[in-house]
């Protein structure tokens, strides 16, 4: 009863996975899916990439694979306002047989204002493509015991569904900066919110109505240096609403500065971080960091500690970031 109970189960996030987006437990390593205006915000030349995988001892892991790219197309001058272009792309896989591939163009505008204040808003437009082939063992096959290949499926189902679409979301943020390398501290804050699938594309797969809902998502980040630059807390607090589903992470990363500090040119930054992140009702996670020049690298481990860790197959997700900033 308890394999069937988990089979069902995993069946139903199969079906639901069809009108739900990918989520990920860093967040800010690829700020543009949740708003296109972070689009390069801090750095005007950057590139990351993003593998996370989730409950694999299940059988039927979801994976996701994001590479994000963004620059400044033009030089920006002091004080005056400059564009951001970046390109996300993303391959979701909610078990073997639900796929999805997407690719979004993200522009940005970004206006500084006075010293230390930083406005951008943004728009994003995309191409999904989602793929669902209905095979392994359904909940109607099972006899009350054990599957049963004999007994059919409750519905007929054709061998593969696919549908396309085009959305488009846009976003707005803030930033903060307040610090020099004299003064030795630092005081970094960003907020920023994003609406991404406004136009409620149609998901034409099992049912020719059902359509694509809008998420809505919020972020919030920060460096605080504590006393120098060489030691500096990083809280974060990310909200997403995609209706029925909601999700809150919220935690603190403590970093230090093995070389270099946050004034230093990136070539000359070296940093080992460590944060720890909840995510409401559903998870803990752990997470090391580091940063060596232009490359950063970060890893997460997820325990799970909602109503799935009953289940073993149901436990675990880890997530590695890597990235290479070129300025």
């Amino acid at each position: 009863m308890k394999v069937r109970n988990t089979f069902i189960f995993i069946i139903g996030l199969q079906l639901n996975s069809l009108a739900q987006d990918y989520h990920l437990s860093q967040p800010n390593s690829q700020a543009m899916s949740i708003s296109p205006a972070f689009t390069a915000q801090n750095n005007s030349l950057a590139i990351q990439g993003t593998y996370r995988q989730q409950w694999r001892t299940a059988g039927v892991p979801f994976q996701t694979q994001i590479i994000g790219f963004q620059a400044r197309p033009l030089a920006a001058r002091r004080q005056e306002g400059f564009l951001g272009v970046g390109l996300l792309v993303a391959r979701d896989i909610a078990t073997q047989n639900i796929g999805t591939n997407s690719a979004q163009l993200h522009l940005a505008y970004h206006l500084p204002f006075e010293r230390n204040h930083l406005f951008s808003a943004g728009l994003q437009f995309g191409f999904a493509q989602r793929n669902f082939e209905p095979a392994g063992q359904w909940g109607g096959q099972y006899d009350g015991l054990a599957f049963d290949a004999n007994i059919l499926p409750s519905i007929t189902l054709q061998n593969r569904y696919s549908a396309s679409y085009l959305e488009a979301g846009l976003g707005f943020a803030y930033a903060y900066q307040r610090g020099t390398a004299r003064e030795k501290t630092l005081s970094h804050f960003q907020i920023g919110i994003g609406a991404q699938h406004l136009n409620q594309p149609r998901m034409q797969l099992l049912d020719a109505n059902a359509r694509l809902r809008p998420r809505l998502a919020l972020l919030l980040q920060a460096e605080w240096s504590l006393g120098s630059v060489r030691t500096a807390l990083e809280p974060l607090f990310c909200y997403q609403l995609q209706q029925p589903a909601q999700e809150t992470l919220y935690g603190l990363a403590l970093k230090h500065y093995l070389n270099g500090g946050p004034f230093s040119r990136i070539g000359n930054v070296q940093t080992v971080g460590f944060g720890l992140y909840n995510r409401w009702q559903d998870a803990v996670i752990v997470q090391f960091k580091m940063q060596l020049k232009q490359v950063q690298f970060a890893c997460s481990y997820d325990f799970t500690v909602s109503s799935f860790s009953k289940a073993p197959q149901l436990q675990s997700a880890f997530e590695l970031q890597l990235g290479y900033l070129f300025d």
